[in-house]
């Protein structure tokens, strides 16, 4: 799930730029942290969160049946 993730956000935003990902499963839910520059957040989460849902809706589609549900949460790394 996260190379699909991380698959997305580099086509976004330049490959260059350094993207941490992490995830992990609690109670059968699958949580992911993507974090990036403080200045492409706009870029990944888009004009009114579309660009955003739209990711976290795909994380969901493609989930394993182990998991229940995937959150996706976007974080900003200060310089």
């Amino acid at each position: 799930m996260t190379e699909l993730i991380k698959l997305i956000i580099n086509n976004i935003v330049d490959e260059s730029v350094s993207i941490e990902i992490e995830s992990k499963k609690e109670n059968g839910n699958e949580e992911i942290t993507v974090i990036v520059p403080e200045e492409f957040m706009g870029k990944i989460i888009g004009k009114n969160g579309r660009i955003a849902k739209a990711i976290r809706l795909i994380a969901n589609a493609n989930r394993n049946r182990e998991s229940r549900k995937v959150y996706v949460n976007i974080i900003a790394k200060e310089n």
